[in-house]
This record gives structure tokens, C-alpha cells and sequence, in this order.
């Protein structure tokens, strides 16, 4: 969605701040399970990749029927322990994803520096996609690196200052001019 074209419906600049700001969120939550879903494929082509190989090697090598067996279970457990290993590593992208949003909607002003001060290991997505762990953080931060935050206060307005040279000629209603006080005092 582009400003240009929101200013052409009539919107005001705060109206337009406003519908920018909530479709950010949606597109923020597209890109979250967009990366969920990349990654996800990624880790599953590798896993079929390394099995068809292990698969081929193992049609080659049937030579003993005993030695067969052992390869299989060694395979077996290869496959559980790379399911496990990718298991853990989408959780932990997910997790990542999940926190790096949440970070963006708290009003950090670069939630890329302040996700490196997150202590993960505190931080748990709940089966809900909640996250628990990550507010007490947040609030700590904002105590103690408050100029990593979007400032929530609003400046007064100031009073409208204005700087006058000297007044036009004639501005003085009912003052006498400089010469006209002079040729009174002459009696002219």
C-alpha cells in the first residue's frame, strides 16, 4: 500500500500514519509465517535429500544380510536424531520470528539491536502462540534503554513566536512625528 496513493482518497496524514501502521502489523504476520514456511521447506529437503542418499547406498552395499541390518538400524537412528535436530530447529525459528514481532509492535525503534539483549532461554511460546517471558524483559529494557523506544510522550505545543523590525511608517495612530514635535516647540 503506498502513501500516494491514500493521499489521493482524501486521507490526512494521521488517518494515512494509521492505516500505514495497521497494515504493517498484517504484513508483519504474512512475513512471520512466510519465513515459518521457508524454513520449514528448507529443513525437509535437506532430510529427503540425505535419506534418498542413504537409501541408494544402501541398495550398493546389500552384499550381507547381517551387515544390511546393522545399517538400517544405524539409519534408523540417524533419521530420528535429524528429526529431532529439525524439530528443534523450527521451534527455535518460530520462537525467534514470534519474538522479533512482538518486538516491533512494543514501539522499539530498532528491534534488531534489542532482540541481541533478549535472554531467549526466559522466553517461552505458549501452545496459544502467546509469548510468556518476553513483557518483563521489555519492560526492563524500557527502564534502562529508553532511547531504543519511541518516545509514547507529546511535546506541548509552544507559543508562536514572532520577530517584528521596526513598524512600518504611519502604524503610530495619534503620535506625532519627530519634526512635527520640533516645529511645535518653534511655534512654527
Amino acid at each position: 500500500m503506498q502513501r500516494e496513493f491514500l493521499k489521493n482518497l482524501g486521507l490526512s496524514d494521521e488517518a494515512i500514519d494509521k492505516v500505514m501502521a495497521e497494515n504493517g502489523k498484517d504484513v508483519n504476520d504474512i512475513k512471520t509465517q512466510l519465513n515459518t514456511a521457508e524454513t520449514e521447506r528448507e529443513s525437509y529437503k535437506s532430510q529427503v535429500e540425505e535419506r534418498d542418499t542413504q537409501i541408494s547406498q544402501l541398495k550398493t552395499n546389500n552384499t550381507d544380510n547381517a551387515e544390511l541390518q546393522k545399517q538400517l538400524t544405524d539409519l534408523q537412528s540417524q533419521i530420528q536424531t535429524k528429526d529431532s535436530d529439525a524439530t528443534q530447529q523450527l521451534s527455535a525459528a518460530k520462537k525467534e520470528f514470534a519474538v522479533k514481532l512482538a518486538l516491533k509492535d512494543s514501539g522499539t525503534v530498532n528491534s534488531d539491536i534489542l532482540f541481541g539483549q533478549v535472554n531467549m532461554d526466559n522466553v517461552v511460546i505458549q501452545d496459544d502462540g502467546k509469548i510468556s517471558g518476553l513483557d518483563d524483559q521489555v519492560a526492563r529494557f524500557k527502564e534502562s534503554m529508553p532511547y531504543l523506544f519511541q518516545s509514547t510522550e507529546t511535546t506541548p505545543p509552544t507559543g508562536k513566536v514572532t520577530i517584528g523590525g521596526n513598524p512600518p511608517a504611519g502604524s503610530q495612530a495619534g503620535e506625532k512625528t519627530m519634526v512635527q514635535k520640533i516645529q511645535e516647540r518653534l511655534g512654527e
